[in-house]
């Protein structure tokens, strides 16, 4: 994280350093960029196809039926029950935003307004190196709480679709690692107690009856 402060003498040049951010792009790539949005702004979807043969590895653009049952079936029970419940939660909440359509009459006028949905909308999830199932909830809930009747989703590809089973295999095993440091950490805790423990009550002990109490105790 990158921390400015206004007293700093070198504030305004590194506030205009971030500013100057989307000018300093490299000449080749602004090109690069430019020829594919004019290609696609011609061509349409053929040239759509054609990058995405090119950068993704396949020619389909639309991701079928059957591969969307094949990807719910990948999806570990917790994490979809996870969904549903934030997805009834965010739902409640957008509900709460929806505005009605109001008018009235005055001096032979009618004046109001009228609130209507969008027919289609177009949404973008991030995903390639990290998959966020929160983008999408985020981004097509509130479309579907307004009515909108068609919503496009667009998200990057790897080349190898995304494997959520994967995914959440990888999340399992960083709560696990997380988990089993806590218990180690708290294991040696309760070592150091109960040492500090023997210690005073030995010393007690070897104050009353004039010996050294000793305990033999195994090694797991």
């Amino acid at each position: 994280m990158l921390i400015l402060n206004a007293s700093d003498n070198n504030f305004n040049e590194s506030i205009q350093k971030i500013l100057n951010r989307a000018e300093n792009v490299p000449k080749e790539v602004e090109e690069t960029v430019n020829k594919i949005i004019n290609d696609i702004k011609l061509n349409g979807d053929l040239a759509l196809i054609n990058y995405t043969q090119k950068f993704d590895g396949h020619d389909d653009i639309l991701i079928t039926e059957d591969e969307l049952k094949n990807a719910r079936s990948k999806v570990d029970k917790n994490v979809y029950d996870a969904l549903e419940t934030a997805f009834r939660r965010i739902k409640f909440f957008h509900e709460k935003q929806i505005s009605e359509s109001w008018k009235f009459e005055q001096n032979g006028e009618v004046l109001g307004q009228i609130i209507s949905p969008l027919e289609r909308a177009g949404i973008y999830v991030p995903g390639g190196k990290a998959v966020y199932p929160s983008s999408v909830l985020m981004n097509a809930i509130p479309a579907i709480v307004a009515g909108v009747e068609e919503i496009i989703m667009v998200t990057p590809d790897n080349g190898n679709g995304v494997d959520h089973k994967k995914a959440h295999k990888k999340t399992h095993r960083k709560r696990r690692r997380k988990t089993h440091k806590k218990r180690k950490t708290k294991h040696r805790r309760t070592k150091h107690r109960r040492t500090k423990h023997r210690k005073k009550h030995g010393k007690k002990h070897r104050k009353k009856h004039g010996k050294k109490h000793s305990r033999t105790r195994k090694r797991r």
